[in-house]
């Protein structure tokens, strides 16, 4: 007879606690859960996986003999327990791939904050009911009530199904932006050109403009310019509606207008004032300025209100976008990309959240290096032969604080990065916040550096003539040599000076502007940015030269935290007299060991030959 092994629920539970489940996001409204199998399995055989809007307490733990459904589909949902949807239930007995270690669930809130939850179950439908917990996906909206912090595009390496008119994501795979577009059913990538910026849009569905040109009135339609005419325009009159006249053009106001006409008048300068320009249109005796509650326009078989764009008149038409061109607008800082009829805010995710919070910038969004940090903290605390009553919530702000105090003081918690750019003629204003060129994990610009030599360029509107002549004479093929190399290094450095070469700016992390002090008069010009970037935590946690100092600094706050708690009491009664807590003992270690840690990095220990932030930035430490 072949004996029988039996199993018990210590056994379940010391193959629950060895599971860890980590929370991603493949797009804005999926969430994807991964998890491990514990290894050696001893009574492993299915689990339950859970997903929730709120934290995990004992009402959601799964309940022993119970055979759970799961769904996927986060709108339409199976078995819940408490609240807590079960996204995924596999079990051996009933012949299921206990071997699955991850699901996607769809249809979820992209502005919700989620928590998920993975028990082990044996044979006989028992569970390690206190499961393993993620570290909850942060969401922006719900974390942080700040909007100071602009989003980001989406970043996804699935392409998204069930797309609508103007949905733009990134994928890191192919490191292009991809717009949707109805009228082609078909993902189009997007322009990477240099982002215009302005306080309105430049063109927007159903604007009117007069060209001064041609002398025609017209209005967008969100495809092309339309001529208005009287069948398709009217103005206001009264408590009823007048149709369109013609438009006029002259230096002083019609003396005998028809109700609905139009004037274009050009104010002569006079000695006090400038020339300037008017249109209005006339109805019920006075002269009105076309806006949205006095005029319509027929769009599509419906009077809709005109827009009033930057301009109501000019020389020329404002250009129509093409499909995937992006606009950033200054008035909302918000980053707009045209869809083929009118402009959709493309930087929805993330929005709020600091650099160092935005996955895939100050995170990857995995769970793995935090929950072996975790772990290691643990056991110097004396776990599990010590009680250490502390939560997983404790353990991750520990780690927090020591990552951001980390950032604070040292140099290598950053990446020393140089980037290609175009600045363009007229523009001073720039959205540095594309996945594709890596700008998004900008968190300094050091300088600008002018490809061009000596502050000059000989394609340059300011100095072309000068500049042609300079390099001429100092380029000459028989004059050049390694001495003369040097020498006309040194020079550049001088000419520079003289001739205000270097591009002085500003740069705010928040908004994720660029501001260039000075106005661009040649075309575009391609520069170097030299400039400071986040580094994830993962590559933190797993530098050789900063991991044990952000462990070190770990220990401390946790030391801290048990301090706090068991200093409320010096002693307990106990059976064999009083126990005596270590509360006092634990607040002291901390803070000496905050103090040799700050003190490595003073000293160059830890932290040193990281990024050079250069001589016009703020120094750290």
């Amino acid at each position: 007879m072949t004996d029988l092994i039996q199993l018990t629920t210590h056994e379940l539970w010391i193959d629950g606690r060895q599971m860890a489940i980590t929370v991603s996001k493949p797009n804005s409204t999926t969430i994807r859960l991964t998890w491990n199998l514990p290894n050696p399995i001893q009574a492993y055989a299915g689990a339950v996986v859970l997903l929730s809007e709120h934290k995990f307490s004992a009402t959601n733990f799964p309940v022993d003999a119970v055979r759970y459904s799961a769904s996927t589909n986060w709108a339409a949902p199976a078995d819940r327990i408490d609240g807590a949807h079960v996204v995924a239930a596999f079990y051996g007995f009933f012949g299921d791939d206990t071997t699955q270690t991850t699901v996607d669930v769809t249809n979820v809130d992209p502005n919700k904050l989620y928590y998920a939850s993975v028990h082990a179950a044996s044979s006989i439908l028992q569970y390690h009911t206190i499961g393993s917990q993620s570290y909850p996906l942060e969401s922006s909206r719900i974390e942080k009530a700040s909007e100071t912090y602009a989003g980001s595009i989406p970043a996804s390496t699935v392409t998204p199904e069930n797309p609508v008119n103007g949905q733009v994501y990134f994928d890191p795979s192919t490191n292009k932006v991809m717009v949707w577009n109805d009228q082609m059913s078909a993902w189009i990538q997007s322009n990477q050109s240099t982002i215009p910026v302005g306080a309105a849009v430049p063109i927007n569905k159903n604007q009117l403009f007069f060209n001064t040109s041609d002398q025609q009135l017209k209005f967008f339609d969100g495809s092309g310019w339309q001529l208005v005419s009287s069948s398709n325009c009217r103005v206001k009159m009264g408590s009823t509606w007048a149709p369109a006249g013609g438009v006029s053009v002259s230096a002083a106001y019609p003396q005998s207008p028809m109700i609905g006409d139009f004037a274009y008048v050009t104010i002569p300068a006079a000695l006090s004032a400038p020339p300037t320009a008017e249109l209005k249109f006339f109805s019920l005796g006075s002269w009105f300025l076309p806006t949205a509650s006095l005029v319509q326009i027929l769009v599509g078989g419906v009077w809709t209100p005109i827009v009033v764009g930057q301009d109501l008149f000019g020389a020329t038409d404002p250009a129509v976008p093409a499909i995937g061109d992006f606009f950033y607008q200054t008035s909302s800082r918000d980053l707009l990309l045209w869809n083929s009829s009118e402009w959709v805010k493309a930087d929805t995710e993330n929005e709020g959240s600091a650099t160092t919070d935005k996955v895939g910038i100050g995170s990857d969004g995995s769970y793995d290096e935090r929950l072996r940090l975790i772990k290691i903290l643990k056991h110097q605390l004396g776990w599990p032969n010590v009680c250490v009553e502390l939560t997983e919530e404790q353990f991750n702000v520990a780690i927090d604080n020591a990552l951001d105090t980390f950032r604070q003081l040292a140099d290598n918690a950053y990446a020393h990065r140089h980037v290609s750019f175009t600045i363009k003629q007229g523009q001073s204003l720039y959205y540095l916040n594309d996945p594709r060129d890596r700008t998004d994990r900008i968190v300094n610009v050091i300088k600008i550096h002018r490809i061009n030599q000596l502050g000059i360029s000989s394609l340059s509107a300011e100095t072309g003539l000068y500049a042609q002549a300079f390099f001429n004479q100092l380029y000459q093929g028989s004059n050049v040599d390694v001495l003369s190399i040097h020498l006309m290094n040194q020079l550049s450095e001088t000419y520079e000076k003289i001739f205000a070469g270097n591009l002085m700016f500003t740069w705010d992390e928040a908004s994720r502007q660029l501001t260039v002090l000075r106005r661009i008069n040649q075309a575009q010009e391609r520069v170097v940015l030299e400039v400071v970037m986040e580094r994830t935590e993962q590559e933190l946690m797993l530098d050789r030269w900063c991991k044990q100092w952000i462990q070190g600094w770990a220990q401390s706050e946790l030391w801290e935290m048990l301090g706090e708690a068991r200093s409320k009491y010096g002693t307990l009664p106990g059976a064999n007299g009083g126990i005596t807590l270590n509360g006092e003992a634990l607040l002291t270690r901390s803070a000496e060991q905050q103090t040799e840690l700050k003190r490595q990095i003073t000293d160059l220990e830890v932290g040193n030959g990281g990024v050079n932030w250069g001589n016009s930035s703020i120094l750290i430490g």
